[in-house]
């Protein structure tokens, strides 16, 4: 069994603030859904009350041809106020489907933005739309539990775990906001003047192997240097690999070089005279 949006807790919870939007009238009953905004419980009230009995669709009272309300018929069925409040709504001269939307209510007291901090109102309406939606999914979830599985919930683990989930989709959202789109980083070629040096090191079962490669600026190789290490610890052979790029660079007078190493701890500690240097 389903529960169904008229016999639903939750939507008669809901009833009192949501209101239908009369477009074709097609999926709002005239005496159970709420569609006149200016009545109290959004419902007209009838001339003759034994009338509510029977099934009723708002768009059996609306001229298809004209688009029109069917004046005749809405003082046969209801009182002076309903038929006054039923002809204020307008009616779509395209027909559409009926939405369900929200509606001012006297007794919610909306509290003013603390003054000095501006928020983005589209900000609000994003955040205001998650959290609905975020409720309406619990309730629903815990109904279902309740009714088809006979679950005990525990209202305040629910409540807690609601609280979480809000948290976490409203910081999705300033995250989303506060990311900036940087340029894409392009590789260019160094100056021709410019010598690049690759270091890197293996480590093998007796020891390292560190390599040194020298390449132009165009790309084409200049020479390469390999060296064995007496060492198994791969941090102190990428060390010297890159301390024995720069002793090669003053060997052979490379005045200008660009010396490129894949151990961020080596690169840190050579970039930054404070880093822990391996």
């Amino acid at each position: 069994m389903v529960a169904s949006r008229r016999d639903s807790p939750w939507i008669r919870a809901l009833a009192i603030s949501t209101c239908f939007n009369v477009g074709d009238g097609n999926s709002i009953d005239v005496w159970k859904d709420s569609w006149v905004p200016w009545l109290e419980g959004f419902t007209p009230t009838p001339r003759v009350p034994s009338s509510t009995t029977t099934p009723l669709l708002v768009s059996s009272l609306i001229d298809p041809i004209n688009r029109c309300w069917k004046n005749e018929l809405l003082v046969e069925l209801f009182d002076t106020v309903s038929v006054s409040a039923i002809n204020r709504i307008i009616i779509p001269l395209v027909p559409h489907n009926d939405k369900l939307i929200w509606t001012p209510d006297p007794s919610v007291i909306n509290p003013p933005i603390c003054p000095g901090h501006w928020v983005n109102p589209k900000t609000l309406k994003a955040q205001c739309s998650i959290q609905i939606a975020l409720i309406l999914e619990c309730v629903w979830r815990i109904w279902n539990q309740i009714v088809h599985n006979d679950a005990k919930v525990n209202l305040l683990a629910e409540e807690k775990n609601l609280e979480d989930r809000i948290i976490e989709h409203l910081q999705v959202l300033q995250l989303a906001k506060s990311t900036v789109i940087s340029a894409p980083h392009l590789w260019k070629a160094p100056p021709a003047h410019i010598v690049k040096l690759n270091t890197d090191a293996a480590i093998i079962d007796l020891g390292a192997t560190i390599a040194v490669v020298a390449r132009y600026s165009n790309g084409s190789l200049f020479q390469g240097w390999t060296k064995i290490l007496l060492t198994s610890d791969p941090c102190i052979a990428e060390a010297v690999a890159l301390l024995w790029a720069l002793e090669i660079a003053r060997a052979v007078h490379m005045p200008d070089i660009i010396v490129e190493e894949d151990a961020k701890l080596c690169c840190d500690a050579f970039n930054d005279g404070s880093a822990a240097i391996p």
